[in-house]
């Protein structure tokens, strides 16, 4: 499961865009469909490609935003 805030700034991002997702796909170095899935909240996106997000975003949706904190037991 992804972080649903990474979804909506990502998502947000993404339709500001003036390109379009296969665009957006090809600068960030990966299929139009992962685009659609990382929109979708059905795909996480690896360390690598978080940081290409970011770097495209200008730091709209920062790599923190993917990353799942875990709770510690107490």
């Amino acid at each position: 499961m992804v972080d649903v805030a990474a979804v909506h700034l990502f998502r947000a991002w993404l339709t500001s865009q003036p390109l379009s997702r296969e665009s957006v796909a090809q600068l960030l170095g990966c299929s139009r469909q992962a685009v659609w899935a990382l929109a979708q909240g059905r795909f996480a996106p690896s360390l690598a490609l978080a940081f290409r997000i970011a770097e495209l975003s200008e730091g709209a949706v920062p790599v923190g935003a993917w990353v799942r904190r875990r709770r510690r037991a107490a």
